[in-house]
């Protein structure tokens, strides 16, 4: 069970020297790009200030990654329209991540990436998967109302 830390949300405040920056994430992706014989990466501009979004892309297929920006926690998609994004898995990207060792935050205790597969996203969240959240991060919890781990993670809240 993946008990979600403090600041996932962007409302809390998240553990010090845990934040993904705008370079870390372009970096990520453009590894992905050369690993996985992807053509093209383009970064996507979202309203949601919670999440890192790129798409990949060739010939044959296109994915997106979504990465957390307090936490190096992703997902993956085939579709993102509207702050909505259509989870998918894909096992040799996912394995090739959780394996990826993030490099420059030497102090950090989330020293690996984690792609989160599509079971993990669409399960719904509990009093103790939330517990290590902040008031401010809870009050945001009960006027929103998720239900799903994807909910939380890569929210659009304002």
């Amino acid at each position: 069970m993946l008990i979600l830390p403090r600041g996932i949300t962007d409302f809390g405040e998240p553990e010090a020297n845990e934040n993904v920056s705008d370079l870390e994430f372009k970096q990520f992706c453009y590894d992905l790009l050369v690993v996985f014989d992807y053509t093209k990466f383009e970064e996507i501009e979202t309203y949601s200030g919670n999440y890192h979004l790129g798409k990949l892309s060739n010939k044959k297929i296109q994915t997106l990654v979504l990465m957390n920006k307090h936490y190096p926690i992703i997902g993956l998609a085939d579709e993102y329209r509207d702050g909505n994004a259509n989870f998918i898995d894909s096992h040799d990207v996912a394995l090739y991540i959780n394996a990826k060792l993030r490099t420059g935050n030497q102090k950090s205790k989330y020293n690996y990436y984690q792609c989160l597969n599509l079971s993990v996203l669409n399960k719904d969240i509990t009093d103790k998967t939330i517990m290590l959240l902040d008031h401010s991060e809870l009050e945001q919890l009960k006027y929103w109302n998720p239900i799903k781990y994807k909910d939380v993670i890569f929210n659009c809240w304002d």
